[in-house]
């Protein structure tokens, strides 16, 4: 007892951090509800990037459904394909079966951001930085992806509110990276240990923890393993040989525990009946090198000092003081290599996930310890000043990041009140297994809030389902909505129509990487889409639903306006409420 109070008393400016961030994390969303006062109905706040695809998983778990099934689609919902596994997202659905799913959302963008301080805060003292330059650290690490970049053009948008990102600040983002970057961070902690005090049981330990990544992030867990790999190259470059022995057994151990993962994937791409898993969909054959500043850079930088060092002393590795230094030089050139993999194995896959998730952060933890070994050599008042300007500088941009994030989802999130009334019918109404037919962009809210599947879903395709069906999801949208066989070519032709049509059908990915965007695939391959559609039509469009499994249509009057839905003898009316209808199919 007197232990812990002992470091809650030498680290008690880790709860004023961790206070802090949570705080700018949550205030958007605490302050939503309030602002619309008698409007809110609960649907909550949100805007982070693929938000919703991760609660849609979360609450399939409280709906009593598999937490590796598709949440979207019944005929899909139990494919066995999946390459994913969603740990966090099963945990989190049992916990949430205990609060509303708005209330419980909202927490969560306080309660991980904070824990996350607190992890990269002893990370960097783990590092050997003061608690003066951990708690900036920290600062910077959580609050400064979005400054990483230096694109001063956007910083100016942001800083005058006149066109920051539309996305809320990276750590609020659900599951990856709020939860899953908690372990990351307590992981590179544990790397640095071994790194720096071998020990039998740290190798046994970090190893596990290092496989139960492929569970819960596959970037993340490709990323420690090739920095385990690394660190044995050096271990043997410098004849560190108790090193090389116990980072060895962490990689062992490491790819043991992986196994079970890998050798999913690996029954994936060879069963020839499985060619429609999302990995698969996102392989690109390419040896071209990425060029990453954010790694070049500080690695540029490190090399001088190294360089300076070796010179002068010819210490570099023996002098435990450096360690720190030459553990970020690791954590680059491992984002070096994950980054450009494909220049050997020929095949890239979502490069991006590495440039936010890894290599960002790599950045921002070596630019931050050099910082913090900076501020050391300076007199304690300007020490206490050049600390308090940059915290002061990254909170005050974070706060403009969440301030105009909300300005621009707010009218949007205000306006989906009005779906509630009509979510709440189909909970105490529909079965778990009733399928809901709707518009695209209802489609990915539908399984938050209701136990519903849906016919067809924006995110449907990151988990295995057949081009076809995809296909007939998205004509179906677009014949309720009117587009005729004339009218086809020149819609599916515009640029905007287009790039939804890559992004629902081709999963996205593929294409975006490869040329630039979603809707860059070939002509030929579009003109061959509106020969299929135009066939489609053929068919009267009550026989083209009931194809698939379809007990209900959702009806937004307000937005869908084209759809006219009461033209139609095989739907009966059962609700209607603020704009919003629902029909039975008969």
């Amino acid at each position: 007892m007197s232990t812990i109070r002992t470091i809650i008393q030498k680290h008690w400016s880790v709860a004023m951090l961790a206070l802090i961030i949570g705080l700018i994390c949550v205030l958007p969303f605490l302050y939503f509800s309030g602002a619309i006062g008698d409007n809110y109905k609960g649907f909550f706040l949100a805007g982070s990037y693929d938000e919703e695809f991760y609660w849609g998983i979360v609450d399939q778990v409280r709906d009593g459904k598999s937490v590796d099934g598709n949440p979207y689609i019944y005929e899909q919902r139990d494919s066995g394909a999946n390459f994913r596994y969603h740990p966090i997202e099963y945990v989190l659905g049992q916990v949430e079966q205990f609060a509303s799913i708005d209330s419980f959302a909202v927490t969560t963008k306080f309660l991980f951001p904070a824990i996350l301080a607190i992890a990269v805060y002893f990370l960097f003292i783990v590092l050997g930085l003061s608690r003066m330059g951990a708690v900036v650290g920290a600062t910077i690490v959580l609050l400064g992806n979005e400054l990483a970049p230096l694109a001063i053009g956007q910083i100016f948008k942001t800083v005058t509110l006149s066109g920051g990102p539309h996305s809320f600040l990276y750590y609020v983002r659900p599951v990856n990276p709020a939860v899953s970057a908690i372990l990351f961070f307590g992981l590179l902690a544990l790397f640095y240990r071994l790194f720096s005090e071998p020990s039998r049981g740290r190798a046994i330990l970090l190893g596990a923890g290092v496989g139960l990544m492929t569970y819960i992030y596959f970037f993340y867990w490709n990323y420690l393993t090739i920095l385990l790999g690394l660190i044995i190259i050096l271990s043997i470059c410098f004849k560190l040989w108790k090193l090389f022995r116990l980072t060895l057994l962490a990689l062992l151990v490491d790819l043991l525990v992986s196994s079970p993962y890998l050798f999913k994937i690996l029954h994936t791409f060879l069963n020839p009946s499985l060619d429609q898993t999302t990995m698969a969909k996102n392989f690109i054959s390419t040896h071209h090198f990425i060029i990453e500043k954010m790694i070049i850079a500080p690695l540029l930088l490190l090399g001088i000092l190294w360089f300076i060092d070796w010179y002068r002393n010819n210490t570099l590795v023996a002098n435990p003081e450096k360690k720190p230094l030459i553990f970020v030089g690791l954590l680059l050139v491992t984002g070096l290599i994950a980054s450009n993999q494909q220049v050997i194995t020929g095949i890239e896959i979502q490069q991006f996930h590495y440039h936010f998730s890894t290599n960002i952060p790599a950045f921002l933890i070596t630019m931050s310890l050099i910082f913090g070994l900076f501020l050391t050599r300076l007199p304690k008042k300007w020490q206490i000043t050049l600390a308090s300007l940059v915290v002061f500088i990254f909170v005050a941009h974070a706060s403009l990041i969440q301030t105009y994030s909300y300005g621009y989802n707010f009218q949007e999130t205000l306006d989906n009140q009005r779906y509630i009334p009509a979510f709440n019918w189909l909970n105490e109404n529909t079965n778990n297994e009733d399928v809901v037919f709707t518009q695209v962009r209802l489609s990915g809210l539908l399984p938050i809030y209701t136990h519903n599947y849906v016919y067809g879903a924006l995110w449907a395709s990151a988990f295995p389902v057949p081009q076809e069906r995809l296909e007939h999801n998205y004509f179906t949208n677009i014949a309720f909505a009117n587009v005729t066989g004339s009218l086809a070519p020149d819609y599916f032709y515009d640029p905007i129509n287009r790039n939804a049509l890559g992004q629902y059908i081709f999963e996205g990915q593929y294409w975006r990487a490869t040329c630039g965007s979603f809707g860059c695939f070939p002509d030929e391959t579009l003109d061959n889409l509106i020969l299929k559609y135009k066939q489609f039509l053929k068919q009267p469009i009550s026989l083209n639903l009931k194809k698939y499994r379809a007990d209900y249509v959702l009806w937004d009057l307000r937005k869908d306006k084209d759809w006219k839905l009461d033209q139609y003898k095989f739907l009966e009316k059962v609700f209607t409420g603020d704009e919003v209808s629902i029909y039975r199919v008969r």
